[in-house]
């Protein structure tokens, strides 16, 4: 009786660092489905710090490089000499000589003994410029942001030169495939879309660990939740003058915010606005919190004020914990809420009143709910998508 053998094919995925946010959260939803029969993973970060080191499943996370690094995480003396001595090289090479090729190559030496099927750069910006030259039979670039937005923060630089040289560019939506295709027509023939995947077992398992819930925290009344880090594209800063609009119909709610001050401008100016707005009992901040899904999971709604986003996570978040949305118009939001049945996707100015309908109108409010209460993300299509781009 004859067995066959399968060889896994060997991955290996390049990202920044293990500190908490979008890349890592999709990397880490990734991992925990992936077949670990067809592939052997390994993950390499730039630095190699960060709480979610050690939270990556079904793989091996390689030590650090002295020429591919950003950090050394070891104190040896000879080591560490070596490695600031090859940053400063490399930093004459990319600002002088405007060539880091033959830097690149000889550090991604190191890597040639593991044989790769597959190198993935798993996030825009520098790692283009480096990962292609880790030695594989396939290079993927995976683009987890809406690169238009993404340039401008960058000063637009050309990046052509760097996409080219990979067979694969992914994108997390439809439209960031478009905008992509859009900025660089020379490679749209090789620019695809993945959604992300979401671990939504893992996700529900969180949101029934509700004894670290913050005492304020009430759910009596009508609650909205709004989730993510404090920046620009969020437009966290107009949540107040929504707030003052419902409360000036006398419809009862509360509404949380949920996300650390990352930009010291838009932390004042929610401050200003809250005051403004005469709604600090309504509207109020929760910083520092590790897991949102309790505070997601016990809302009434889910509301999503960004201005662009490639892929919402937590809109779907949300939905897989039965939590219905409102989203603002921006392009991708039309990929994740199903309009009427999982919430609705509105200009900003619109929000108060359809959240005023919502709070008052309690079958269409039930509609939804009975809607999201069977709902299933699809991951096995995500799944085969990315295993048809790995086997290719």
């Amino acid at each position: 009786m004859s067995s066959t053998v399968i060889t896994k094919k060997r991955i290996l995925f390049v990202l920044p660092g293990f500190h908490i946010g979008g890349t890592i959260v999709s990397l880490s939803n990734l991992l925990s489905l992936i077949d670990v029969i067809r592939y052997e993973i390994d993950i390499f970060a730039l630095d190699a710090s960060g709480p979610y080191k050690e939270k990556l499943t079904n793989c091996k996370i390689l030590d650090d490089n002295l020429f591919f690094s950003s950090r050394l995480l070891g104190k040896n003396l000879f080591r560490l000499s070596a490695f600031y001595f090859l940053r400063a090289l490399r930093m004459v090479m990319k600002n002088v000589i405007n060539n880091t090729d033959s830097f690149y190559k000889f550090g991604a030496n190191k890597f040639a003994k593991n044989h790769y099927d597959v190198v993935i750069s798993f996030q825009e910006g520098d790692l283009t410029e480096i990962v292609y030259h880790i030695p594989a039979k396939k290079h993927v670039a995976w683009v987890l942001s809406d690169y238009k937005r993404y340039l401008s923060l960058s000063g637009n630089r050309n990046e052509l030169p760097f996409y080219k040289r990979y067979n694969t560019v992914v994108c997390v939506s439809d439209y960031s495939k478009r905008i992509m295709q859009d900025i660089l027509p020379e490679i749209r023939d090789r620019v695809i879309s993945i959604h992300n995947i979401i671990d939504y077992t893992n996700i529900r398992k969180a949101a029934k660990i509700t004894e670290n819930i913050e005492p304020g925290f009430d759910t009596n009344i009508f609650t909205i939740i709004s989730v993510g880090r404090i920046d620009p594209v969020k437009q966290f800063e107009k949540i107040p003058a929504i707030a003052a609009k419902i409360k000036k119909c006398g419809v009862p709610f509360r509404w949380y915010l949920i996300g650390e001050k990352t930009d010291e401008t838009i932390r004042q100016k929610i401050f200003e606005n809250t005051k403004k707005e005469k709604v600090e009992a309504e509207f109020i901040w929760l910083e520092n919190i590790i897991n949102v899904y309790p505070y997601i999971a016990n809302a009434n709604l889910l509301v999503n004020t960004s201005m662009s986003e490639s892929f919402p996570l937590v809109i779907n978040e949300a939905k897989v914990l039965g939590i219905p949305v409102i989203a603002n118009n921006f392009d991708s939001a039309h990929e994740s809420v199903e309009e009427g049945k999982s919430g609705f996707v509105l200009p900003i100015e619109n929000m108060a009143e359809k959240i005023i309908g919502l709070i008052t109108d309690n079958s269409s409010y039930a509609t939804i709910k009975d809607y999201l209460s069977s709902y299933k993300y699809d991951n096995e299509t995500i799944l085969r998508q990315i295993y048809m781009l790995l086997e290719s």
